[in-house]
């Protein structure tokens, strides 16, 4: 891939103020509060995620979780037998107010990836690369029109 095609790879992914490039997956994904000493995990889910990126997550739920509370999180990455399992912590929380028009609630939520053991960070990493490449570039590498 020439140097132009990289700048204008690198401008792309820039556009956005979010520290790292979020993209749209349909992933599936169980999430639990954190339990005190010898607590049961009672998850919850399974839910979509609406993006994902390489510090963080967003999905919606019909639970309400309050900001800054730490989940456990497990989540399925296609081709993949074992979950990624992290722990996160919510920074934002938000009403979903389309949701309202139907009678029901539904809660938005963005999810900070706080820690995740060396290989699982790896294997999520690996996968967060090769989709963000495959969303910009093609088969023979070159910046996909945008």
């Amino acid at each position: 891939m020439g140097s132009q095609h990289l700048e204008r790879l690198r401008q792309v992914i820039s556009s956005d103020q979010r520290r790292c490039e979020r993209i749209e997956l349909p992933l599936k994904m169980l999430y639990a509060s954190q339990p005190g000493h010898g607590g049961q995990l009672d998850w919850k889910g399974p839910v979509l995620l609406d993006n994902i990126g390489g510090e963080g997550i967003g999905f919606n739920s019909k639970d309400l979780i309050q900001e800054n509370e730490e989940l456990l999180i497990r989540m399925y990455l296609p081709d993949d037998d074992l979950p990624a399992v992290f722990i996160g912590k919510v920074v934002w929380a938000k009403e979903d107010p389309s949701a309202k028009r139907c009678g029901c609630r539904e809660y938005s939520y963005g999810i900070h990836i706080e820690k995740y053991d060396p290989q699982t960070e790896a294997r999520f990493m690996g996968f967060m690369s090769d989709q963000i490449l495959g969303k910009y570039l093609d088969e023979s590498g070159d910046l996909k029109d945008i």
